[in-house]
């Protein structure tokens, strides 16, 4: 079945008036000699069909079945609900899947972020991601990768990524009070257990930069990000990452609920 037109998809409010009835009233959308013909068919009966066949290969006995379905109001329909097919085959070096079904469907295509350094990332990133989330690094380390990245993207044919960056956020009124916060985060006596935990992960790493202990505490290198000190330190580190290239920022807050109302009070208002 072609895919329909954007403007016969459903609407949200109809969306939910099926999701609420289990019905979707369509008025005036079947032509006159079809309704006429709809009569005897129903009459006759619709022959079932598997759960899991194709749309497009369901009805091609009953001519006056498929060409209800491709009437383009009623393919936007069915392709609001349930996709333009049921089913998916996949055929990858992990997963073998043949006529998989993905029930219920996003109603638009869902955004895949990615994130990775090595080479081999990259290159996956670059050809089949929506957005790159990176660990916090400085913003001219992120601006190179962005650069990199790029033009990898560019080579593949694709349209630009978005880009994201992670970091651990201290803020404080004085450049002090935020340095005294920070050594009290990283005030931390690991266990062997932890210590060895440290080694196994940076053995089967392929990231760029070294990792100290002191950035594992924190993960995704959120201290690298530089986002501690006073309210207008870190909004200008942020807009140094937004003139890398980055438009998303995951930030890390400990404790979350009380640095996260600081951050929204001191720092947000700043970029208003």
């Amino acid at each position: 079945m072609p895919h329909p037109h954007r403007k016969h998809l459903l609407t949200s409010v109809q969306m939910a008036h099926f999701v609420a009835t289990g019905a979707l009233r369509m008025d005036a959308v079947v032509p006159d000699d079809m309704n006429q013909q709809a009569i005897e068919v129903l009459k006759n009966g619709i022959p079932g069909v598997p759960y899991g066949t194709p749309l497009s290969e369901a009805f091609v006995d009953s001519e006056f079945v498929e060409r209800l379905v491709q009437l383009p109001e009623v393919a936007g329909a069915i392709h609001s609900l349930v996709g333009p097919e049921p089913t998916v085959d996949h055929h990858g070096a992990l997963y073998d899947l043949e006529g998989a079904i993905l029930e219920p469907k996003p109603s638009k295509a869902v955004d895949v972020y990615m994130g990775g350094e090595s080479p081999r990332a990259l290159g996956v990133i670059a050809q089949h991601g929506d957005a790159y989330v990176m660990h916090g690094d400085p913003p001219e380390v992120i601006a190179d990768r962005v650069r990199r990245i790029s033009e990898l993207r560019e080579q593949a044919g694709r349209p630009p990524l978005r880009f994201g960056v992670s970091g651990y956020v201290i803020v404080r009124d004085t450049e002090a009070a935020a340095q005294a916060e920070l050594d009290r985060v990283l005030d931390v006596r690991s266990s062997p257990e932890a210590y060895a935990s440290y080694q196994d992960f940076v053995k089967g790493s392929q990231l760029e930069a070294e990792l100290s202990l002191r950035e594992y505490s924190v993960s995704n290198r959120g201290l690298r990000a530089g986002l501690v000190g006073t309210p207008e330190q870190v909004a200008d580190r942020i807009r140094a990452y937004e003139q890398a290239g980055a438009g998303l920022m995951l930030l890390q807050f400990s404790p979350q609920a009380e640095e996260m109302a600081r951050f929204g009070a001191q720092v947000i208002p700043r970029f208003r």
